[in-house]
């Protein structure tokens, strides 16, 4: 991505949206970054649960492959 075209991530609880992050340095290609939240709290519920990280969830900037950008995993909260 150029520099000041904004990597943004969607983060989902059990298919709800609820909140977000971003960053607007340059990533290179097979490059990796960690994008924390930006956007408000929200706390988990005690039980099992799926959350989502969706990557370039506005489509801000073309990719040749758009069907990567989704990591979903199953957690536990206590």
């Amino acid at each position: 991505t150029p520099s000041g075209v904004v990597i943004g991530v969607g983060y989902s609880v059990d298919g709800v949206y609820k909140t977000w992050g971003a960053r607007s340095t340059a990533l290179a290609a097979g490059a990796s970054a960690t994008i924390g939240t930006n956007g408000s709290a929200y706390n988990i519920p005690a039980g099992n649960h799926t959350i989502t990280a969706f990557v370039d969830d506005l489509n801000r900037f073309p990719e040749l492959d758009e069907t990567n950008n989704k990591l979903t995993q199953p957690i536990a909260i206590p």
